[in-house]
């Protein structure tokens, strides 16, 4: 889900027109590569970090997170909360990063050893080749202005992807993108209709018959079904000519 923010920002401009200037997701979208990406875009990172967010779990509960360790800049060290030094060892061209390690003799002496690391080599640390662009836009994620970001999303888009598990969205119907997109699209539909009616003082008269608005909602899930339906005998034909 995290690689497809570059097509949706790209989708965005060619809607609307627009560049887009501020980016709101959850913590999916919290990867390197995507901060990186709104970064080269001039757009801005509203959304949290994927490691901050599932840091403290697992193996890594009750250690050190990687902000008490400081940086060196002169002479391209970390620091540790016990006051060690953190070498640099070796470059990952694949991630982009170089590692920092402290040598395993010397953590193992350590009196804060169980509250930094549980691995038996020692400790390490990565740095990206672009972390100084990384650290402003993850200073960006953490901003009274992307909090409210995130809490305005989250009852605008996941209060609206709950409504449509009610009009057909719970699952995906057929197989391949463009079918699913389709079912989307006819969700999409029946819930901007539902949001039209709602904001009509008369819909019955809008409708122009005699039908209770409580029933509205179960008539247009019907149409719903009975499209979906029309269109998986098509999708059936489709897949059988593929």
């Amino acid at each position: 889900e995290a690689q497809r923010i570059k097509p949706l920002l790209k989708q965005h401009q060619q809607h609307t027109g627009r560049k887009a200037q501020i980016c709101v997701a959850d913590s999916k979208y919290g990867t390197i590569k995507n901060y990186l990406l709104c970064f080269d875009q001039g757009v801005k990172s509203h959304f949290e970090s994927f490691e901050k967010a599932h840091r403290g779990s697992g193996r890594q509960k009750g250690i050190f997170p990687k902000e008490q360790f400081i940086y060196n800049r002169a002479d391209d060290t970390f620091s540790c909360p016990a006051g060690q030094t953190l070498k640099r060892r070796r470059f990952s061209r694949q991630r982009q990063q170089y590692e920092y390690y402290m040598p395993k003799k010397i953590c193992n002496g350590c009196r804060l050893r169980e509250q930094c690391t549980r691995s038996s080599m020692g400790r390490s640390l990565k740095r990206h080749l672009r972390q100084d662009d990384l650290d402003v836009m993850l200073e960006q994620a953490q901003s009274p202005a992307a909090k409210r970001d995130i809490k305005t999303r989250q009852h605008l888009m996941e209060r609206s992807f709950a409504r449509a598990t009610r009009y057909g969205l719970h699952r995906a119907r057929w197989r391949r993108l463009w079918r699913v997109q389709i079912q989307e699209y006819l969700t999409a539909s029946i819930q901007n209709l539902m949001v039209l009616l709602a904001s009509i003082k008369d819909p019955k008269a809008a409708l122009g018959c005699r039908v209770e608005t409580a029933r509205v909602g179960s008539l247009l899930i019907h149409l719903n079904a009975t499209a979906c339906s029309i269109f998986n005998a098509f999708a059936y034909r489709s897949r059988r000519s593929d």
